[in-house]
C-alpha cells in the first residue's frame, strides 16, 4: 500500500508539476494573446484612421478631378474661341493682303500711266519749245518783213509824192 501510495503520490506530483508548467505556458500564451489583441486593436484603430484619411483623400481627389474637368472644359472652350478668333483674324489679314496686292497692282498701273504721261508731256514740252523757237523765228522774220514793208511803203509813199509833185 505504501509503495502504491508513494507511486500515486509521485504520479500526482508529476501531474501537478505538469499542470503548473502547462498553467504557466497557458498564462504566457494568454499574455501573448492579450498583447496581440491589444496590437490588433491598435492596428484596427490605425486602419480606421487610414480608412477615414483615404476616404477624405478620395473625396478631395474627386473634387480636384471635378475642378480639373471643369477647368479642362473651360480651357477647351477658350481654345476653341481663340482658334475661331485667330481664324477670323487670319482671314481678315488675307483679305487685307489681297486688297493690298490689288491696290499695289493698281498703283503700279497708275505709276506706269503717270510715267507714260510724263514722257508724253516732256515730248509735248520739247515740241512746244521747238514751236516757240519757230514762232520766235517767225515773229522775228515777220518783224523784218514788216520793217521792210514799212520801209518800202514809206519809200513808195515818197516816190508817189515825188511823182505827184
Amino acid at each position: 500500500l505504501r509503495n502504491d501510495c508513494a507511486a500515486k503520490l509521485e504520479a500526482l506530483r508529476d501531474a501537478e508539476t505538469k499542470l503548473v508548467t502547462e498553467g504557466e505556458a497557458a498564462a504566457r500564451r494568454e499574455s501573448e494573446l492579450r498583447n496581440l489583441t491589444s496590437k490588433l486593436r491598435g492596428a484596427e484603430a490605425e486602419l480606421n484612421t487610414s480608412n477615414a484619411t483615404a476616404e477624405k483623400l478620395r473625396a478631395e481627389l474627386e473634387n480636384v478631378e471635378d475642378k480639373l474637368t471643369t477647368e479642362s472644359e473651360a480651357a477647351a472652350r477658350r481654345e476653341s474661341e481663340l482658334r475661331n478668333d485667330c481664324a477670323a483674324k487670319l482671314e481678315a489679314l488675307r483679305d487685307a493682303e489681297t486688297k493690298l496686292v490689288t491696290e499695289g497692282e493698281a498703283a503700279a498701273r497708275r505709276e506706269s500711266e503717270l510715267r507714260n504721261l510724263t514722257s508724253k508731256l516732256r515730248g509735248a514740252e520739247a515740241e512746244l519749245n521747238t514751236s516757240n523757237a519757230t514762232a520766235e523765228k517767225l515773229r522775228a522774220e515777220l518783224e523784218n518783213v514788216e520793217d521792210k514793208l514799212t520801209t518800202e511803203s514809206e519809200a513808195a509813199a515818197r516816190r508817189e509824192s515825188e511823182l505827184r509833185n
